[in-house]
């Protein structure tokens, strides 16, 4: 099957769309980047917002507009807006021919000759993929270490969506890292919903630092972002490593040098408070 990827939201979705996509041409499926040369269309919907549910509602519309003139065949739809609304995704687009959660993406090589819905719950663990690939430039990439939230933030779906917070163990990231290192990738962003829990479900305590610490050892890797920080939850290790560790991005609003300046007052302020 050829398939035309429509990836919608933030970059953990497209880590999600990197992971599906890599085991489908890991079992013999074709991404191919025109959709003229595409027998289904494949849509990763973000559901996290009002205007992200209208979003991926027009791309549905687009691809059901495509196989009704006979241009493809299929249209396939999962992802955090599948995750939110379940079934009624169907009830809207009855001529959808398959819509699937996010835990179903683990098994999308088997699924696609399927109809109507799949709909398996979020799993209580996660894992590295089986395979890999990247949808961005060859010298970036997206690294997710953790899905899910606990904080539950009366604004916020997320925990809804995505499930209880999970870490990835870290011998797992690392080895994730070194892949992405073999394959040219030079600067990779960590992301997660909450960067800066990483490692308290399976340690007991945050190893964000602990995990930036043999991060940067890896041979090839030049730089670091971290994406996605509760600020409360900066730690004078965590600032420290920033405020020090050239290769790691220090993410503040400004200029570099400004940055690394605000980081490493923060690490003075945070030396003094705690």
């Amino acid at each position: 099957m050829n398939f035309f990827l429509i990836s919608l939201g933030c970059p953990k979705n497209l880590t999600d769309s990197e992971d599906f996509c890599a085991r489908l041409l890991a079992h013999g499926h074709n991404l191919v980047f025109d959709v003229k040369d595409a027998d289904a269309v494949l849509i990763n919907t973000c559901g996290f917002l009002a205007s992200s549910v209208k979003e991926a509602e027009e791309n549905i519309k687009y691809a059901l507009k495509l196989k009704n003139a006979g241009k493809i065949k299929k249209v396939f739809v999962t992802g955090c807006m599948v995750e939110r609304l379940g079934k009624s995704v169907l009830k809207k687009f009855p001529k959808i021919d398959l819509a699937f959660s996010i835990k179903a993406q683990d098994n999308i090589e088997n699924i696609l000759g399927k109809k109507g819905s799949l709909l398996p719950t979020i799993s209580k663990t996660l894992h590295a993929p089986e395979f890999k690939m990247g949808l961005t430039l060859p010298h970036t990439a997206y690294l997710k270490i953790a899905d899910g939230c606990n904080n539950r933030c009366s604004y916020c779906t997320i925990p809804f969506i995505r499930g209880i917070y999970r870490s990835k163990p870290l011998e797992e990231v690392l080895e994730e890292a070194k892949i992405m290192a073999a394959s040219g990738v030079k600067e990779i962003s960590l992301i997660a919903q909450d960067t800066t829990s990483y490692g308290q479900d399976l340690y007991g305590k945050p190893q964000l630092e602990k995990l930036l610490k043999k991060l940067v050892k890896i041979k090839g890797l030049e730089r670091f972002r971290i994406m996605y920080a509760y600020p409360h939850r900066v730690t004078k290790e965590l600032a420290k490593i920033m405020a020090g560790e050239e290769k790691i991005y220090p993410y503040f609003p400004g200029k570099r040098r400004n940055n690394l300046k605000n980081l490493k007052l923060l690490y003075a302020i945070l030396n003094l408070t705690t």
